[in-house]
């Protein structure tokens, strides 16, 4: 049977590049923009990917204009919980869903505080929901720096942005940042992964051992690992 994709972001560089893949490995693809209804779209389904993802308002967090700053969250956090909380009901068994992080989970991203804020709160939301969901698997990519056209916010953002001169550098190197390849491969390693195993964790493409991982599991003493967490956190339900 014909496996179903819903991509949600597809005016992205990486959400036009999974859907490319995969419809070249024989999945079926809804390919959707932020503003589609989805609801006007709902359909059986095995995976969501959801892309969407703004840097700006990009300056210090007391100079940046609060109704841009709040309008991060929307396009970071809440519309794509909005559009996944539709979606969910027409799940298939053993489905996935996979959201994209940011910068700013493991220290602060000076300047880029409405886009570092909101993607964190994405990363606690996916464990949430993987947490509530028994029958489908939430997880969480972080790409790394890949050549993709959102760094045109950082460019035209100039000295307002604290990592200017680094992303300007990256893109007038040979560097090819992470690559498509690598982030479709993680993608399709996570989804194929046992929930109690990939499900609620922020997965680093570039950094995590997610070949060996998402296929053995994790140790048994690091049911913590790639999640938001400090040592001395309690757990709530205890």
């Amino acid at each position: 049977m014909v496996k179903t994709a819903v991509i949600l972001g597809i005016g992205s560089d990486i959400g036009s590049a999974i859907a490319e893949r995969l419809r070249a490995d024989g999945w079926a693809v809804s390919r959707h923009h932020h503003d589609d209804d989805v609801g006007l779209y709902l359909l059986r389904w095995d995976l969501v990917v959801c892309c969407y993802g703004t840097l700006e308002p990009i300056g210090s967090f007391w100079e940046a204009d609060p109704r841009a700053w709040e309008r991060a969250f929307e396009a970071n956090l809440f519309l794509p919980v909005r559009q996944v909380r539709r979606l969910y009901p027409c799940r298939n068994p053993d489905a996935s869903v996979c959201f994209f992080s940011g910068a700013g989970t493991s220290g602060p991203a000076p300047t880029y505080s409405a886009y570092a804020a909101s993607k964190v709160a994405l990363v606690k939301m996916t464990e949430l929901m993987d947490d509530e969901s028994p029958d489908c698997k939430f997880f969480i990519l972080g790409p790394g720096i890949v050549r993709t056209k959102i760094h045109d916010q950082t460019v035209e953002a100039g000295e307002r942005a604290a990592n200017a001169r680094r992303v300007s550098a990256f893109l007038e190197s040979g560097d090819p940042g992470t690559s498509m390849d690598d982030i479709y491969a993680c993608l399709m390693a996570c989804h194929a992964a046992p929930k109690d195993v990939i499900g609620g964790r922020n997965v680093y493409v570039p950094g995590d051992l997610w070949t060996h991982y998402a296929s053995t599991g994790f140790p048994a003493g690091d049911r913590d690992a790639w999640k938001l967490r400090r040592d001395s956190d309690c757990d709530f339900r205890r």
